[in-house]
């Protein structure tokens, strides 16, 4: 018989592999054998990742608020990790001002994780976006590309300089924005078709508010054709 250790591994991989309900299968069974608290966080911020992919990121903060509440069974980076988690979960929710504090919990507990501390402020830059405020999200997409970078993270590193590139382009500033946007897309490009239609569209929208209609123009054209 697998113990809670070995079906949240495999709860994990499944995840990671996007078999979701496979994963939540494994996930629940390893939270009906779990014996110990960590274990238990564990299997519950998985989880709360696992049924919000599904469709229901209120059971997933049902999920994050159980596995907080044992946070003296984890470790500093464990627990920020999970506040980090239950911030996105809220942004997706609409509830950017629940999300905001959690984010502030998060950063001092993710400094171990260079990958883990860059993703989180991808992900609350992306909030100050959804808010209006380019200001504050230019400076979390700059650390997120410093921390990414320093994980080697390529990919997830592109993102946020293409978020920047859009954030600036919210301030005004054109050059850098598209100078930004051309970096990110030699890397995002081809990785899916949602991803390279999202970049060639914010980047055709750089492209009309500098008045260059025809590059503005066909770059439209490739984000339609995805």
């Amino acid at each position: 018989m697998l113990s809670a250790a070995d079906l949240h591994e495999r709860g994990k991989n499944a995840a990671n592999s996007g078999r979701f309900r496979q994963a939540r299968r494994s996930l629940t069974t390893g939270l009906e054998r779990a014996e110990d608290e960590a274990t238990l966080a564990r299997i519950e911020g998985t989880l709360s990742y696992v049924e919000a992919e599904l469709g229901d990121p209120r059971r997933g903060l049902e999920l994050l608020d159980r596995a907080l509440g044992r946070e003296a069974a984890l470790p500093a980076l464990e627990r920020g990790v999970l506040a980090a988690l239950r911030a996105l979960l809220k942004a997706r929710l609409g509830d950017f001002d629940q999300a905001l504090p959690d984010f502030a919990l998060a950063m001092p507990l993710l400094t171990g994780s260079p990958l883990e501390l860059g993703t989180a402020h991808l992900n609350r830059g992306s909030l100050w976006l959804e808010q209006g405020d380019p200001a504050r999200a230019v400076r979390d997409f700059e650390q997120a590309m410093v921390f990414l970078d320093q994980a080697g993270n390529a990919t997830a590193r592109a993102k946020a300089e293409h978020n920047l590139g859009y954030a600036v382009m919210l301030q005004g500033d054109l050059a850098r924005a598209l100078a930004r946007m051309d970096a990110a897309i030699a890397v995002l490009s081809g990785q899916s078709a949602a991803l390279t239609a999202m970049c060639a569209q914010d980047r055709a929208e750089a492209l009309l508010a500098a008045g260059m209609v025809d590059d503005g123009v066909e770059a439209l054209r490739a984000a339609a054709q995805g």
